[in-house]
C-alpha cells in the first residue's frame, strides 16, 4: 500500500494511533461526512469480545468504541484530499485521483 501510493507521488503523514490516539474531536472530525459503521471493524477480535450488535450503537457509542479500543478502527486509513479511504480497498481509484 504505502510502496503504491508512492509511486504515484503521494507524500504520506503517517500517524500510529496506537502511540498517538485520536481524541474525540478528531474522531468526530475524521468520520464528519461518512457513515461511522463502515469504519469500524466488527470482524476484529475486539469487537467479538465485546458481544454487542453494531446496529443497536449510535455514532456517538461507536466513537467512545473507538477511544477506548484503537483495534475497532479498520486500518489503514488514508486521507486524500477530503476523502476518506480504509486501506484494505483496491488501489485502482488512484488512477482517478
Amino acid at each position: 500500500m504505502k510502496e503504491a501510493l508512492l509511486q504515484q507521488n503521494f507524500s504520506l503523514l503517517e500517524r500510529d494511533f496506537f502511540l498517538n490516539p485520536f481524541t474525540r474531536k478528531e474522531l468526530s472530525d475524521l468520520f464528519v461526512n461518512h457513515n461511522l459503521s463502515d469504519f469500524l471493524s466488527i470482524n476484529s477480535p475486539s469487537f467479538k469480545k465485546l458481544q454487542i450488535q453494531a446496529t443497536s450503537l449510535c455514532r456517538e457509542n461507536v466513537i467512545d468504541l473507538m477511544l477506548d479500543e484503537p483495534r475497532l478502527i479498520r486500518r489503514p486509513l488514508l486521507k486524500i484530499e477530503n476523502k476518506l479511504f480504509i486501506g484494505d480497498i483496491k488501489l485502482s481509484f488512484l488512477a482517478d485521483l
